[in-house]
């Protein structure tokens, strides 16, 4: 006796079968494989700030996508090799600010997310897209050269962009 009904407010719920295409580990570790390899090198990158990161954004990573020690190890000597030179050295310390990664759709609303912008401690500001394969000047340059424009729009000025190929080292200056 003494049971007491009660009512509850309705709720929804959801099969949680798709809940795990959220996971990034599944079918995207394979460092021989291009473009899963360009896919993690670029998510690096966009999460160093500056050079004394790269170790820990490595090692935050590499337990993201369960990559092994001897492809964590080869990972983080690549990446230091191209951070350490001198052409780029101002794209990771010194600067006013830096911004990666974020989307700015253009009037035409097409969407465009540059890798990185740097203002510089000269006071210029260079938008960086990073490439991990083949050359491909005339396309990426667009995007970069579209970048460009849509901050003079805004009143920036001193607007430098560049195509950074870490594979080869070649770094290519776009001009509007």
């Amino acid at each position: 006796g003494g049971e007491e009904t009660i009512e509850a407010i309705p709720y929804y719920t959801a099969d949680r079968n798709e809940m795990w295409n959220l996971s990034t580990v599944e079918g995207l570790q394979d460092l021989d494989k291009p473009r899963d390899r360009g896919v993690i090198l670029h998510g690096i990158l966009g999460d160093v700030r500056n050079i004394d990161d790269l170790s820990i954004v490595v090692a935050r990573h590499a337990y993201k996508y369960n990559l092994s020690a001897e492809d964590t190890e080869e990972i983080v000597t690549f990446l230091r090799d191209a951070l350490d030179d001198t052409r780029v050295e101002r794209w990771f310390s010194g600067y006013k600010k830096v911004v990666n990664e974020r989307t700015i759709v253009l009037p035409s609303g097409e969407s465009y997310r540059p890798d990185r912008i740097v203002w510089t401690a000269d006071g210029a500001i260079e938008v960086i897209d990073y490439k991990f394969g083949r050359p491909n000047h005339d396309q990426y340059a667009v995007q970069v050269r579209n970048y460009m424009k849509l901050l003079v729009k805004m009143g920036y000025e001193n607007i430098k962009g560049y195509i950074w190929y870490l594979k080869s080292g070649e770094i290519v200056t776009i001009n509007i």
